[in-house]
């Protein structure tokens, strides 16, 4: 229960007064989110699980059963790992945000490009999660042709792919590194390095992004990378390498990972997760581009 004070500010308060209403509020209940997020390819998979946010100190979900199966029947088990297996997160704040769980370096079930996946948790009281994903269809780079390879300084390039099926969105996120000594020159200060830039290719039909200038659109507001962002407008100073990953997304993906600025299709979170919890059952089908700026590298060409 909790006492909220009303005022009639527009009009006068001698003739309106304040008065106390009793408002009910209702109890935050302690529920598990299970964050599920599959990458197509071979390699561990991983599932975070935490607590609703304010409800105690310690969001941890030790003693959980993770488990995806395939349309075949073949299952993939997980198992507790270190948090920062998960997200990037000082060790000493595990306890406040939650549990990772991962399945084997060497599993019997490889995650594919078009597949349907179920989702089955067990939680240590008995309590049960389960969801439900199709996987984005396979896609291929089309501009660069090949990865690594070297970009003239100070030159942009459009990344170009094919479309994938039932896609809902393209993320790209790039991590440039020696971006502080590169920039340093120009008078440019960076506080960090590398530097991590989002861009976004809202709809299905939407393939292709000029990098480094479409890249960073969320962070304009942001002091710290705003002067890196317009010195990247032309392109990448020389002596930088750049890691960028442009991945097609699932529905269940884009209805959960929005809020702040990014609202493909709303600001109101869409859980896919259901049973003893809520949270996300999601897939995405990704490639890695290589850029390097860097004198003397042996790369081919990016631009031809």
């Amino acid at each position: 229960m909790r006492r909220r004070l009303w005022c009639a500010l527009v009009v006068p308060l001698a003739a309106a007064g304040c008065e106390l209403t009793e408002v009910t509020v209702a109890e935050v209940q302690d529920s598990v989110i299970a964050e599920v997020i599959l990458v197509a390819g071979p390699g561990p998979q991983r599932a975070m699980l935490h607590r609703t946010r304010g409800t105690g100190a310690d969001n941890r979900v030790p003693g959980a059963s993770v488990e995806v199966r395939d349309a075949r029947g073949r299952t993939l088990q997980f198992q507790p790992a270190p948090v920062s297996d998960c997200i990037d997160v000082p060790p000493d704040s595990a306890a406040t945000v939650g549990s990772c769980y991962a399945s084997p370096v060497e599993a019997p079930l490889d995650i594919a490009a078009g597949g349907t996946y179920e989702l089955r948790v067990v939680l240590q009281n008995g309590g049960v999660l389960t969801g439900t994903t199709m996987l984005p269809g396979t896609f291929a780079l089309t501009s660069p042709a090949v990865t690594p390879c070297a970009i003239p300084a100070d030159t942009t390039i459009e990344l170009r792919w094919t479309q994938a099926a039932d896609a809902w969105a393209y993320i790209a996120e790039s991590s440039i590194t020696g971006i502080r000594a590169a920039l340093a020159d120009r008078g440019v200060e960076v506080r960090k390095d590398p530097l991590r830039l989002f861009g976004l290719a809202v709809s299905r039909a939407d393939t292709s992004i000029v990098f480094p200038g479409e890249f960073g659109l969320f962070d304009r507001a942001d002091t710290d990378v705003a002067a890196a962002l317009l010195a990247l407008r032309r392109g990448l100073p020389p002596g930088v390498t750049a890691r960028i990953v442009i991945a097609a997304t699932e529905r269940n993906y884009v209805n959960w990972a929005r809020g702040g600025q990014f609202n493909p299709s709303g600001i109101v979170r869409v859980p896919s997760v259901r049973g003893a919890g809520s949270g996300v059952f999601g897939g995405i089908v990704a490639h890695e581009i290589t850029l390097s700026t860097r004198p003397g590298s042996g790369l081919p060409a990016c631009l031809r």
